[in-house]
């Protein structure tokens, strides 16, 4: 494998286990992690706008900008957040 492709599969892994982190939940990194478990509690017409700012919160220190997402959920109450990463096809899911 190229040293290119390792280097973006290893900092789209650190994005997704800085995403599925609540934040503040290290206590000798409280910046770390996401505010996306917070998300159930925002009111639908703002469930998609959060996740955006939630999620670039997150992701700027990793030099990664979010473009847009999609906020879904199951009938368990499951939340899932697409993330479209600016600059790239990938597209990352978070359950929350």
């Amino acid at each position: 494998m190229n040293d290119k492709l390792q280097n973006g599969q290893t900092l789209l892994q650190q994005a997704l286990f800085a995403l599925c982190c609540h934040k503040g939940a290290f206590a000798r990194m409280p910046e770390f992690g996401s505010r996306l478990y917070l998300l159930p509690g925002q009111k639908p017409a703002n469930r998609r706008a959060f996740a955006v700012n939630a999620a670039q919160e997150t992701l700027l220190p990793l030099g990664l900008r979010v473009r847009d997402a999609q906020v879904s959920c199951d009938t368990k109450g499951v939340f899932y957040v697409n993330l479209m990463l600016e600059n790239s096809n990938v597209i990352l899911e978070v359950r929350v």
